[in-house]
């Protein structure tokens, strides 16, 4: 194995634990400061109208729509993975840094929708 495929294994580890911290956020913990401010204000308190059509038919339709997007988030991530491990390795830096990007941008997106909704809350 090249050194080249080690580092972008190393690199795929950071990855997938980064994701895995930002879906956490992203889907059961914003699912749970959701449902606590809906809880208490009803689902007009929820900005998504999307998630606000879900909650309306009941926490079952919710929770498994959340789960659905998360299956598909993990299945997607995957095929993503697996197309920069066939990338060239000219293009590969630049679709590293991209990736290194994207993930940080969704664990600031879901700190700020926790703290948002833990504010809803106060």
């Amino acid at each position: 194995m090249s050194g080249h495929a080690v580092e972008l294994d190393d690199r795929v580890d950071q990855w997938w634990f980064w994701f895995g911290a930002a879906l956490f956020l992203l889907i059961p913990v914003d699912l749970f400061t959701t449902l606590l401010a809906v809880g208490r204000y009803g689902t007009a308190v929820e900005a998504n109208p999307l998630m606000r059509w879900l909650l309306e038919r009941g926490l079952l339709v919710g929770t498994a729509a959340n789960l659905l997007a998360a299956g598909l988030a993990l299945w997607l991530f995957h095929v993503m993975i697996g197309r920069i491990r066939r990338l060239s390795p000219v293009y590969r830096p630049v679709c590293v840094r991209l990736v290194d990007v994207w993930i940080g941008l969704l664990i600031v997106t879901g700190l700020v929708v926790v703290v948002n909704n833990l504010l809803s809350l106060a």
